[in-house]
């Protein structure tokens, strides 16, 4: 008897945990019309295309920044050293 109620509890907490996840994770349903699908890669492309445009505009503003950055070190080298320079002699 204590071995068949064992088994009704296990189904019992499976069947509530498998619940609990359905709500979390509720299933991803799969377009049966093919054309949904086609504009849904449609849209993922236009998206992915813009990504790779906002990516190109982060790397020349990063480059352009880098570039202006080299040009104020330098520039701070070349004062430090003709300040050390005007001191020595």
């Amino acid at each position: 008897m204590k071995h068949h109620l064992r088994v009704f509890f296990a189904a019992g907490v499976t069947l509530f945990a498998s619940g609990v996840v359905g709500q979390q994770f509720p299933p991803t349903v799969t377009a049966i019309n093919p054309q949904a699908v086609r504009e849904g890669d449609t849209v993922n492309l236009k998206a992915e295309i813009e990504i790779m445009a906002l990516h190109e505009k982060l790397d020349e503003l990063r480059d352009r920044q880098l570039g202006e950055m080299i040009l104020k070190q330098q520039e701070q080298i070349d004062m430090l050293t003709r300040l050390l320079t005007e001191k020595g002699r």
